[in-house]
């Protein structure tokens, strides 16, 4: 067997082996959504469902700047809970109260709400306190430095150097 007809046959060889091989299919590779769905349809993400729900109904139903203004929401004990982010969103959403409980009762799943509470997140209050440490020093623009320098010669240009700057200012 000449060289030429060895190579055909690795080729071949080669070729056919990739053939049997399985290709890896990019378009299966799930996305960030698919991941994050499939996540959510576990059981232990069951409160988390719930709160994009309602999440979604209170987007629908108030206006943008009234959705603006809540932090989260949820149901507890056929209580609809409503966190706001201030004061005044507070008292606004409070106006809405009979809005919100009239529309979520036209949902089969909210039939059984009785109330709602408005309530203010105290979370967004606590403001953390950011000190930057001023690091007292002598303003070197001004002359104000120490000679520290041993050498005499390095002393004297030192010197004149503050002598300079003093004149300057």
């Amino acid at each position: 067997m000449d060289k030429s007809q060895y190579q055909k046959n690795l080729k071949e060889l080669y070729f056919k082996n990739r053939a049997k091989n399985k290709k890896s299919n990019y378009s299966a590779f799930k996305t960030s959504g698919d991941i994050l769905s499939s996540l959510a349809k576990q059981k232990q993400m069951s409160n988390i469902r719930q709160r994009a729900y309602i999440d979604l109904i209170l987007k629908k139903i108030l206006l943008q700047s009234h959705y603006n203004w809540i932090s989260y929401a949820y149901v507890r004990n056929e209580k609809l809970i409503i966190y706001a982010k201030n004061h005044i969103a507070q008292s606004e959403l409070n106006y809405q109260k009979e809005f919100i409980l009239n529309s979520f009762h036209t949902i089969e799943k909210f039939q059984a709400l009785t109330t709602v509470s408005i309530l203010r997140d105290t979370n967004l209050d606590k403001k953390k306190n950011i000190s930057f440490k001023i690091s007292h020093f002598k303003e070197r623009s001004y002359g104000i430095f120490d000679n520290s320098v041993t050498n005499k010669r390095l002393s004297k240009i030192i010197e004149s150097i503050r002598t300079f700057i003093k004149k300057n200012n």
